[in-house]
């Protein structure tokens, strides 16, 4: 089995080759966000950390910790309207900030009525 410097190339293969998979899961995780929401303008991070520890006999122990971040899930706000016929605050499902929004169906039943 081949000795390899420890360097910028090798990072990746501490740890047996997890250290890789750790970044790759981390960018994956990244991705898939970026993928789902990314043009709402927000940071997401892939936050690196390796930990290099001498012991008393001149090696070196090596921890590498992958942590990714990415902005809270924050959906629109909803609006709601009181409604006495209803019982209480009602909303619309279709236009979650314009508890009064209409579609042609409503203004076709409006004028059924």
């Amino acid at each position: 089995m081949p000795n390899a410097l420890i360097s910028t190339q090798t990072l990746n293969a501490l740890a047996d080759g997890y250290a890789g998979k750790a970044i790759e899961k981390c960018l994956e995780a990244i991705n898939r966000d970026l993928i789902d929401r990314g043009h709402d303008g927000q940071v997401r991070k892939l936050v690196l950390t390796y930990t290099f520890t001498p012991d008393a006999q001149g090696r070196l122990k090596i921890a590498m910790k992958a942590k990714h971040t990415a902005p809270d899930l924050v959906p629109p706000e909803t609006m709601a309207k009181y409604d006495q016929r209803a019982g209480g605050y009602v909303f619309n499902t279709e236009c979650a900030g314009n508890p009064n929004q209409m579609t042609l169906d409503d203004l076709e039943e409006a004028s059924d009525e």
